[in-house]
């Protein structure tokens, strides 16, 4: 799936992609392109991505202002197995 110019701002955590195996709720191969993020310091993560061939082309704003050291953009290794 492509997602083209979403603008986020005033998000705690922004874009979480978890999903299962099972179609339809698997989650790998969406494009993100033309991304704006406005990051607050209330913000804790930018990013959190389980599977794979997730793409994103964005522009991040503000990144100083984030006071916590734990990192903002995360991609897990996990794949889940089907039962």
């Amino acid at each position: 799936m492509n997602f083209e110019n979403i603008t986020l701002e005033d998000f705690v955590q922004c874009i979480k992609i978890i999903g299962s195996m099972n179609i339809p709720n698997e989650y790998s191969g969406h494009l993100f392109i033309g991304l704006q993020v406005q990051l607050i310091e209330n913000t804790k993560q930018l990013l959190l991505v389980e599977w794979s061939h997730n793409q994103f082309e964005s522009m991040v704003w503000d990144v100083q202002r984030i006071q916590t050291h734990d990192p903002l953009i995360v991609f897990t290794s996990k794949q889940r197995k089907p039962n």
